[in-house]
């Protein structure tokens, strides 16, 4: 499968992770896993916005939770018979 090497991330997957602004390889347990078609994560990233906001978290955070989470419903909507049940 050529992943040799690479990182188990959370339970399913293997792979890497890396920063943007520093290609830093980041620690698999620095961070977790959600994919697009999971069906909770909408109303999850919109609790975590409200969490992030009522917890002082800059403007540009927030708004970068909410894009995503446009991003995330746009998907949804072009690709019902993707989205499914988190497992």
């Amino acid at each position: 499968m050529g992943d040799a090497g690479l990182m188990p991330l959370d339970h399913k997957y293997i792979g890497e992770i890396r920063k943007i602004e520093t290609g830093e390889l980041l620690d698999p347990e620095e961070f977790v896993i959600f994919r697009v078609k999971d069906l909770a994560l909408s109303n999850t990233l919109r609790h975590y916005w409200e969490t992030c906001r009522a917890l002082g978290s800059p403007l540009e955070h927030l708004d970068a939770i909410l894009a995503l989470r446009e991003r995330v419903q746009v998907w949804q909507q072009e690709h019902p018979e993707q989205c499914k049940v988190p497992d």
